[in-house]
């Protein structure tokens, strides 16, 4: 039922595309999945499976990394075999709401960063409700540069995502609720670098000169 609301909102009041639903294939069963999921890529021509979410399919402990990484072999297997893409919807840690995205605010076993080939965040804008930002925190073939920067989105009633074409710099996404704390640290005689390094150690992806910059503004 949830699902068949999600595509009724997705589609509004044009037809929908019937070429484009056929070719969308649904598992909401979890028991056995892994080969069940199996069957269907062996079966049919599958490009990308999307888990939605991996904490609702992982049962033992997120921070155990030797856990984590078994159960991500099990997945591994099917793309190596069958050359098919794996996509884990996951959540980010809460203490690291308002932090700048960085690959470190996974929930759970830093295992599963491990694992993963790329990692994409989406942040809701801190002013425009309707723009997301889709962060690349990690990726292991693309230049550092590409990932210095959010891709904005606009987010429709629909459901949908339109590339804006503008870029933001990441650091520039955190709160800036960081900045008394910051200065603080500094009224105590501790050195931007020393500043910086205790602002990272609590998840908030930072550098010397962004906090001296920040702290001139």
């Amino acid at each position: 039922m949830a699902t068949s609301v999600w595509l009724n909102t997705y589609f509004g009041d044009d037809v929908s595309q019937d070429d484009k639903l056929s070719k969308l294939k649904f598992i909401y069963s979890i028991d056995g999945i892994v080969k069940n999921l199996r069957e269907v890529v062996q079966n049919n021509c599958v490009d990308l499976i999307i888990v939605d979410s991996y904490a609702d399919l992982f049962t033992g402990s997120m921070n155990n990394s030797n856990e984590v990484r078994s159960f991500l072999n099990l997945y591994d297997g099917i793309v190596k075999e069958f050359g098919v893409t794996v996509v884990f919807l996951h959540h980010t840690k809460k203490a690291s709401a308002g932090a700048a995205p960085n690959k470190n605010n996974i929930l759970g076993s830093q295992g599963f960063e491990a694992k993963m080939r790329s990692v994409m965040m989406l942040t809701k804008d801190k002013e425009d409700a309707s723009l997301r930002h889709l962060c690349v925190v990690k990726n292991n073939y693309m230049p550092e540069a590409n990932k210095s920067e959010s891709y904005v989105l606009r987010f429709s009633e629909q459901l949908s995502f339109t590339n804006t074409g503008e870029r933001v710099q990441l650091n520039d996404l955190a709160d800036d609720d960081w900045l008394d704390e910051a200065r603080k640290l500094r009224e105590e005689g501790k050195s931007l670098k020393e500043t910086a390094e205790i602002l990272k150690g609590k998840g908030i992806k930072t550098s010397k000169s962004s906090v001296d910059r920040k702290l001139k503004e």
